[in-house]
């Protein structure tokens, strides 16, 4: 895979390599949810110096000799952006101490977790219901297990599903609770994994001490198959007053008359995640 960016090194040095390969998650399905992840990335120091960022996997060049620590940092697309390429920090980072010797490959399966210090304030994976409820239009989220759906190894048995048509050409559900999430300047973060032959958006509801306002953050293209979105609702969040309470919101269709074929949604493992 090509290179996001890299340090330049002079040509007349050796290199040794590490051949970097797709990283593994693993999460506590109890507390942290499903261990889907989508980690295009990664992001490399050795030294505690930026060798690069380069997509995986990946072999890439290091002039080093001896023992040196390296960092490989996981990198994911922010905002389902491809030019948004970054860091997630709320996955761990690998570190080891390798010998660095010219000429030699050094090989990496690395295996992540999500790091200690996160709250995670919602989590919907439809295997119990379903959170989320009709705040307005013509139809809804329904849980689905139809297996045809269902191919990707943590989506479990049940997805939610919504099914536009001619008839039922508007949605719009909430999470049925509100949530705290601290507007004190932390890091805060929408997971979803979803296909779908038509768009959606996603966003928050913000009840606040003085108002309640929508605030819509992103619409999904549609996938025909299952992709994973990180939405960073960071600044989202800490404009909001102290106090703040947020719901989830996911809303979808047209009243254009232009929905004549069915279009169906589906999503699973919803969380809201934030830093403590």
């Amino acid at each position: 895979m090509g290179t996001i960016f890299s340090a330049c090194h002079k040509d007349s040095a050796e290199p040794a390599y590490l051949q970097i390969n797709p990283f593994t998650l693993t999460t506590d399905k109890t507390t942290q949810g499903s261990n889907s992840s989508r980690i295009t990335d990664v992001w490399v120091f050795v030294n505690q110096q930026p060798v690069g960022a380069y997509s995986l996997p990946c072999k890439i060049p290091v002039i080093a000799t001896g023992n040196q620590q390296v960092i490989l940092a996981p990198g994911i697309l922010k905002d389902a952006s491809l030019i948004k390429r970054t860091s997630y920090a709320f996955y761990t980072s690998v570190f080891d101490t390798i010998n660095f010797e010219k000429g030699k490959t050094y090989t990496f399966n690395p295996s992540i977790k999500y790091n200690s210090a996160l709250n995670f304030i919602y989590k919907e994976d439809f295997e119990l219901g379903s959170s989320l409820i009709k705040r307005f239009g013509d139809t809804s989220i329904i849980r689905n297990n139809d297996a045809a759906n269902i191919t990707e190894n943590y989506l479990d048995n049940y997805v939610g599903k919504i099914t536009l048509d001619a008839q039922h050409d508007t949605m719009q559900a909430i999470s049925n609770t509100l949530l705290p999430i601290s507007t004190s300047g932390n890091k805060a973060f929408i997971e979803l994994d979803y296909k779908c032959d038509y768009q959606f958006t996603i966003g928050l509801l913000v009840t606040s001490p003085s108002n309640v306002f929508e605030y819509w953050h992103l619409t999904l293209k549609p996938k025909s198959i299952w992709n994973k979105a990180y939405l960073d609702i960071s600044d989202e969040i800490n404009r909001s007053e102290t106090g703040s309470k947020f719901q989830l919101m996911i809303t979808a269709g047209s009243t254009k008359g232009d929905l004549i074929a069915t279009q169906n949604i589906y999503i699973d493992n919803l969380k809201i995640i934030s830093q403590k």
